[in-house]
């Protein structure tokens, strides 16, 4: 029973919510912000600020070389920019203001500041920063010294008593001055002045402070020093030093830190003279702090230390030094530090590089700058209440200052909330070189004093990263809680692509992070997270938005990433990517949008760039759901029964109707919506060719509906052919919309990302499936007897298995036939042999595609009246297949087949499969013949005893040499009696080449049962020979053939008997190709027998009728003349003449012949 199944696909609300929402309505047209004779740093930082009730764009430009940073103020409106007063004379010190500029919306404040404000403290450099408070309606700002380091530093006198004595040699007392010149050279800018005095057995001052203060120049002061080479007379040294150089006369200072470096190779030479007072107690009573460095291979003792403790300060090993000459220069790195921390400033710095400013956040409380200066640029945080009264410094412990040595702590900040709890986030990108974030939670015991709490350290990946470089804490639902910390890494690089934002999400107690923000591949130098923002919905689904900068990328043009918030944080795919136009530099490093700047109520973006600011405005987003219908629902099976050409169309057909509902996601845009839209339909997409048409005779249309806010149709027919292939695949729709821009002012919508542009629904085909429209098949197969019995290897062989194929069921969908068989066939063709309804066939064979590993079978993929199968239709299919030959194969060909269809339930599967096998016949050609040299014919005597030999030969041949050769079984009958007592004695059989055989016994004749030639004989012999691996051979067997009994009837006869070959071999792998005739042969020889006649009345005839011939013919004779003496005489005479002239007499006999008669006729009387 047919069933009609309404039908109708709509993409709704319910598809939206399961699709993310992003957005692409961030307009790329750029409008730029360039004012005249600004920095060309102009565009560093910007930000957007509400100030006198007006909407601004605050832009920090710090200054280059020789120039001045300032802060300006832009109208986006006039596109015009002023500096921003900030009460001050702006010098050289104030070139950084505008790298840092931040804003609390809250409190509405703006912060700005400029790091490296520059000053001289005893001719060194000290950097500390400068920041500007701005709120609403303040017109002037607040200024702020931040990290400042007083100026406070110590005199210092230092001598050099160094010794001079002949136990080192030129060059190691050129070391010794080396050294002293190094040490001066390196502390020239300091508050440290020198005097030298040489000692030996004399001691002699080299020069004076007084000299040093004239001229500091200590190589031009140490030039005519000469080595003074005699004993060592340190205790005098000491005395000359106490009485001579540490004067007012000399040049010393009274308020100066007085210092004595003593430099010797030796003990004392004068340590057994007794000076009263001791020079060392003098010098300890009057607090001269003194260093003793023990140089060359003197000091070897255990007790060094011991002995040159006595002339140095305690703690001794502070003061004691021991050392090679060569490792002396070495040595003036650690004595420069100990003389720094003695003069007050130290080689570590603590404030005096602070570069405060670096950063900085601003909340309602307290306001907290990054000084990434701080303790050998370990870095640190400054925190500062929002009454300015207290500046406290928040850095690390001193335990691991040591590791934080360059980490840049406070290159950037980030306030946390969680309920009440209060954190910051701090970066230190260079922490190890691999970057660092340390979370600090905040406690506030008192309005004026805070506890900072070291909480979590999150570290870098990658050596030079730059990990933590920027930070951004983003509260994605609004609810003043921070949900997500974004952390730059800028120089990242992996992937093809430079720099990475890691998300990390906050809970309060952790933060974890497990996924990356990532740019486009192929831009490795992009510095993606050079900037990072938090932005206003800028989709209107009520989350907050991030733009992260990447203003390396698209050669130094830069790029801006546009990523949507989630529920869950934030979408790791970006939704925009905007990148700078033409003539920009560096677009994206810097970047603010929370604001309206055009008066639509949608947030604007503020994006800095190289030299200017560019405004993108934010569009409103339309969503549009399409929903497309059919009249009637499905298509009837009896308009497609093929009745005409297959190309032939009628009027039959379906209504579709198209519908499209808008609605607005940006509800802060409150001007009506309206919209071009563009849409296209395409009928059977995906296929070739369509088999339906619009009106318009095409399978696609194209047109476009101008939509605004509610629900707007279209309606259109599609035909249909008549007759077509394929009924049963829906027809599919596919329909692909887009917004176009409009000609008028006001902003533009775009498509919502949630809206399904392209879609497609399906129109169905009715089904012949009973009441309940499910279609259930049951298909059966089975191997027909009627196909081979056995496949025969031979050349241009064949093989024809016949398949029977039933559907039982109802009709079977898509339904496919497979065949599975050796790699030896090879399909030729499929046929219906025979049918009970309309059965289409077609057959292919399954290519190997290259690569793909080979297997032992090969397959055949057949269609079965596709689409559709009918039900209760038997087919016979029939197959044929080629037979290589020069394949391997086995005993038997194995076939399997199987079928499956789309609608076949797991039920009725088991009569699915099928399997034929069959014997496989290697085609032989045995030909048996007799041979010539086989014995003929014989006869006997009844009446003698006689013994012939009688001799037999075969050949056998197997002509087929490409088949593995068989074993061939040759079976030969030999007759040993015969009627008339006659007996053949063959005793052995001989065989070329030599071929095992055997006779067989009475009892094992009957596997001789094939003999296909009867005897007529009595007693026969069979023999049985075995050929293997022989193609050819030759058997041959003989014997001497005699009357064994005479008394036997003895009567003539004549008879004939014969020998027999046949040959048989194993009939279930191999087949002859010829008659079986061939495969036997016989000998036969023919016997005669006759009775011998009595000759003796003959013989004794012969003879006398012998000699009367003799007797008459002698007579004959005697009357002819022939026994006469003439003619003896006649003959002498002759002999005589022709000794004398043989040549005359014979010249003369003939003339004398030619003229005699013949006596031939006398003879003959």
């Amino acid at each position: 029973m047919r069933t009609r199944v309404p039908w109708s696909l709509t993409f709704l609300s319910l598809l939206q919510a399961l699709v993310p929402s992003m957005t692409i309505n961030i307009d790329l047209e750029m409008i730029p912000i360039i004012p005249r004779n600004v920095s060309q740093f102009f565009g560093y930082k910007v930000l957007q600020f509400e100030r006198n009730k007006m909407t601004r764009i605050i832009v920090g430009a710090p200054g280059g070389r020789n120039e001045n940073g300032r802060l300006y103020e832009c109208d986006f409106s006039s596109q015009s920019c002023e500096p921003l007063n900030l009460n001050e004379t702006l010098d050289s010190q104030t070139a950084h203001l505008g790298l840092t500029l931040v804003t609390d919306h809250v409190t509405s404040r703006l912060i700005t500041c400029g790091p490296g404000i520059p000053r001289e403290c005893d001719k060194t450099t000290y950097f500390s920063g400068v920041c500007y408070v701005l709120k609403r309606y303040q017109e002037s700002p607040r200024k702020l010294l931040t990290g400042y380091q007083e100026c406070v530093k110590r005199n210092v006198d230092m001598v050099f008593l160094f010794d001079g004595s002949g136990s080192m040699s030129s060059d190691q007392f050129n070391g010794i001055l080396g050294f002293m010149t190094n040490v001066m050279e390196g502390l020239q800018n300091s508050s440290v002045k020198f005097a030298a005095v040489q000692f030996s057995k004399n001691v002699n001052t080299e020069f004076s402070f007084k000299d040093y203060q004239l001229l500091k120049d200590p190589r031009k002061l140490l030039s005519n020093v000469t080595q003074m080479k005699s004993l060592t007379y340190t205790f005098k040294g000491i005395q000359h030093v106490m009485n001579n150089s540490f004067t007012e006369k000399e040049g010393a200072r009274n308020d100066a830190t007085q210092i004595m470096i003593i430099i010797t190779d030796g003990d004392a030479s004068d340590g057994t003279i007794v000076y009263n007072p001791n020079p060392v107690d003098v010098a300890e009573s009057r607090g001269i702090v003194r260093y003793i460095i023990g140089v060359g291979n003197n000091f070897d003792s255990k007790n060094v230390t011991a002995y040159l403790a006595r002339f140095a300060s305690h703690p001794v090993e502070k003061h004691v030094k021991v050392l090679s000459f060569e490792k002396l220069k070495s040595f003036f790195s650690e004595l420069q530090e100990k003389i720094f921390s003695i003069e007050g400033t130290g080689s570590s710095f603590h404030l005096e590089m602070s570069s405060s400013g670096f950063s900085a956040d601003l909340s309602p409380n307290i306001t907290v700058l990054g000084a990434v200066g701080i303790n050998d640029w370990a870095g640190g945080l400054i925190e500062i209440q929002n009454d300015f009264s207290q500046e406290t410094l928040i850095n690390i412990n001193d335990s691991v200052t040591e590791t934080m040595k360059n980490a840049y702590l406070g290159y950037s900040v980030k306030l946390l909330r969680y309920g009440e709890q209060i954190f910051y986030a701090a970066g230190a990108p260079r922490y190890q070189h691999l970057g660092k974030v340390i979370i600090y939670e905040v406690n506030h015991s008192s309005p004026s004093n805070t506890n900072w709490m070291d909480r979590q350290h999150i570290m870098g990946e990658q050596i030079g990263s730059y990990f933590g470089a920027e930070l951004c804490a983003l509260d994605v639902d609004r609810d003043e809680e921070t949900d997500v910390l974004l952390i730059g890494e800028p120089l990242y690089y992996g992937d093809r692509r430079g720099g990475r934002v890691h998300v990390c999400l906050f809970n309060g107690d952790n933060i974890t992070c497990r996924s990356f923000l990532r740019g486009k591949i192929g831009h490795p130098f992009a510095r993606f997270g050079a900037a990072i923002a938090d932005l206003a919905d800028l989709n209107g689904d009520g989350l907050m938005d991030v733009a992260i900068g990447a203003p390396l990328e698209s050669e130094e043009r830069g790029t801006v990433y546009i990523f949507n918030g989630k529920a869950s944080g934030i979408h790791q795919e970006f939704s925009q990517r905007i990148v700078g136009s033409h003539g920009i530099k560096f677009f994206g490093q810097s970047i603010h949008g929370i604001m309206d700047l055009t008066g639509d109520k949608l947030t604007d973006l503020v994006v800095g760039a190289l030299g200017k600011v560019l405004v993108l405005r934010s569009r409103p987003i339309m969503n549009v759901s399409a929903c497309l219908e059919f009249e009637p629902p499905e298509l009837l099976l009896q308009n497609f029964e093929c009745q005409g050409t297959t190309g032939s169309r009628s009027n039959f057909g379906t209504n579709l109707t198209l519908c499209f509902n808008t609605s607005k996601v940006t509800s802060a845009f409150q001007d009506l919506l309206v919209a071009n839209l563009s849409y296209s339909l395409e009928l059977d997409s995906g296929r070739m060719r369509s088999r339906v048409i619009f009106e318009s005779q095409q399978r696609t249309i194209m047109d476009h509906l101008e939509v605004s806010e509610g629900r707007q149709c279209v309606h259109r027919r599609i035909l249909l052919p008549n007759c077509i292939e394929d009924y049963v695949t829906p027809i599919k729709v596919s329909l692909n919309f887009s917004l176009q821009d409009l000609s008028n002012e006001g902003p533009t919508p775009v498509l919502d990302l949630s809206s399904n542009a392209i879609s497609s629904a399906e129109i169905p085909f009715e089904k012949n499936c009973g009441e309940d429209g499910v279609c259930e098949t049951d298909l059966r197969i089975v191997f027909h007897s009627s196909g081979d019995k056995n496949m025969v290897l031979r050349e241009a062989a064949t093989v024809s298995p016949k398949l029977e194929l039933e559907n039982n069921g109802e009709d079977s969908y898509r339904t496919v036939l497979w065949f599975e068989f050796p790699q030896g066939l090879s399909f030729r063709k499929a046929s219906v042999e025979k049918t009970t309804g309309k059965t289409i066939v077609n057959c292919v064979e399954m290519l190997k595609l290259e690569g793909e590993e080979k297997e032992n079978s090969s397959k055949v993929f057949c269609n079965i009246s596709h689409p559709i199968f009918r039900r209760n239709i038997k087919a016979l299919l029939h197959l044929m297949f080629d037979v290589l030959t020069n394949s391997s194969w086995e005993d038997f060909l194995d076939m399997r087949a199987w079928v499956k269809s789309d609608n076949e339930k797991k039920e009725t599967l088991k009569d699915n499969t099928a399997n034929w096998e069959i014997p496989i016949l290697y085609p032989i050609n045995i030909i048996a013949k007799e041979l010539e040299d086989s014995t003929q014919y014989v006869n006997f005597s009844t009446k003698e005893q006689e013994f012939k030999l009688v001799k037999h030969s075969y050949e056998v041949q197997n002509l087929l040499v490409k088949s593995p050769c068989p074993l061939l079984t040759v079976n030969i009958k030999v007759p040993v009696t015969f009627p008339k007592g006659l007996v053949w004695n063959v005793t052995d059989i001989t065989t070329v080449p030599k071929v095992p055989c055997r006779l067989l016994l009475d009892g094992e004749r009957e596997i001789s049962q094939a003999d296909p030639i009867k005897n007529n004989s009595g007693k026969i012999l069979i023999f049985q020979c075995s050929m293997e691996d022989i193609y050819k051979a030759q058997f041959h067997f003989s014997g001497d053939l005699f009357i064994q009994n005479k008394n036997e009837d003895s009567s003539t006869s004549s008879f004939k008997f014969h020998s027999a070959l046949w040959i048989s071999f194993n009939t279930s792998k191999y087949i002859s190709l010829y008659s079986i005739d061939f495969t036997q042969a016989q000998a036969v020889t023919q016997v005669d027998l006759f009775e011998p006649e009595n000759f003796l009345y003959i013989i004794i005839g012969s003879s006398a009728g012998g000699l009367v011939l003799v007797l008459l013919i002698g007579i004959a004779l005697y009357k002819c003349g022939f026994f006469k003496r003439s003619y003896k005489d006649k003959m002498e005479l002759t002999e005589d003449q022709e000794l004398q002239n043989p040549m005359e007499e014979e010249e003369e006999e003939q003339k004398k012949d030619s003229h005699q008669p013949l006596n031939k006729p006398e003879v003959s009387e």
